[in-house]
């Protein structure tokens, strides 16, 4: 209660799936590393489903730091955060960059990871902080090992709903140097090339059953391959006639069991005094 008045809200679910990418700075190298202790350049990307479908590329995403993973023991190849287990799924290259604007003041400081590739080369984009930029960034060493930076600016949207883009100038930067396009209000430094890990998140509530399903599986594959079967079908006819067929899988010695069954049956019927018509 505020004010005297009485505050409610409806909440609404929400289905789907809203892909993120950036950058982590961990307190140890990934191998021994225990938690996340800075996030940088973290933008929602592409593919999204269900409530999400919407949701545009290149838009920046809080992220809180630290994230402690847990449990606390290190292991390079899982960890679990609050549900989530982080799965270490390869290494790409990260372009080190400074972007400053036309007064210096820096807009953008730290590594960016290239997830993609162009023309069998490195490649990402990312959204320049504090502008409606964004850059596609291309690692090369054609002529000189750097990156080949192309500005673009969203404008609306496609028909086909697709955004629509308006290209800039690209430019070339080596390392240890400094490079502008001359129609964006920014440059850019490039101080080197660093490494960055791909993990990927993922929360899956019903792995345990999943686990299950695919050993029971897995474990009626084994009965059925290397537990031979028999099978047996009869007849009785009104007459008191009973005809008998059968057959098995490799690796039985199906006649000498069937004869035995017929001996079995045989015996039975004699027992009660019954004349046997098999």
């Amino acid at each position: 209660i505020a004010g005297g008045f009485a505050l409610s809200a409806q909440a609404t679910l929400i289905t789907g799936m809203l892909n993120i990418g950036g950058t982590a700075t961990y307190n140890a190298p990934i191998a021994t590393a225990t938690q996340v202790t800075l996030f940088g350049n973290v933008h929602t990307e592409g593919a999204n489903t269900g409530d999400f479908v919407g949701v545009p590329k290149n838009l920046p995403v809080t992220m809180t730091s630290p994230y402690i993973f847990n449990p606390s023991t290190p292991t390079p190849a899982l960890w679990s955060v609050a549900g989530f287990t982080f799965h270490q799924n390869g290494f790409r290259p990260a372009p080190d960059l400074v972007i400053r604007d036309v007064t210096g003041a820096v807009l953008w400081s730290g590594p960016v990871p290239l997830l993609r590739q162009a023309a069998g080369k490195p490649y990402d984009e990312m959204s320049v902080p504090g502008t409606d930029l964004g850059l596609d960034l291309l690692l090369t060493d054609t002529p000189d090992q750097g990156v080949l930076f192309v500005p673009y600016r969203a404008t609306g949207q496609n028909a086909d709903g697709s955004p629509a883009v308006q290209t800039l100038n690209p430019f070339f930067v080596g390392i240890g140097r400094t490079g502008r396009s001359s129609d964006a209000g920014f440059s850019v430094q490039l101080t080197g090339v660093e490494g960055a890990t791909i993990l990927i998140a993922k929360q899956d509530p019903g792995q345990g059953i999943v686990w299950l399903a695919f050993l029971s599986l897995l474990s009626g594959l084994l009965i059925t391959f290397y537990l031979p079967r028999r099978r047996v079908w009869t007849r009785l006819s009104p007459d008191g006639e009973l005809r008998i067929c059968g057959r098995a899988d490799r690796y039985v010695d199906f006649e000498r069991e069937f004869g035995r069954l017929l001996g079995d049956l045989v015996a039975v019927r004699k027992g009660h005094g019954e004349s046997p018509a098999v």
